[in-house]
């Protein structure tokens, strides 16, 4: 997976993922640092005027899991209690690299 600073934009196999603009900002992040903040989603991608709603950061990260599998990626996104989400490989991809 290769993510692009301004625009943000995110590749898997050369596919470009179809993200909208702050959903990008958010997979950008999530493939740059491996990990990302409830707080961070907040900030990058506010659904809520007060920008500070945790349901709405689940919601985001919703939507970016389901692109992330409609184009067969083999990466999830998996939940940190009391943190927020890390990008992951699966078992597929991580047997593939060896």
């Amino acid at each position: 997976m290769v993510a692009i600073d301004e625009p943000h934009t995110l590749f898997w196999r050369d596919q470009r993922v179809p993200l909208y603009a702050s959903e990008a900002q958010v997979a950008y992040e999530l493939v740059r640092y491996g990990q990302i903040s409830i707080e961070r989603v907040c900030l990058l991608a506010p659904l809520a005027e007060d920008g500070n709603d945790n349901s709405l950061a689940h919601v985001r990260i919703s939507q970016i899991r389901a692109k992330l599998r409609r184009i067969g990626a083999d990466v999830q996104i998996v939940s940190r209690r009391g943190y927020g989400w890390e990008l992951v490989r699966t078992a597929s991809m991580a047997v593939s690299a060896n």
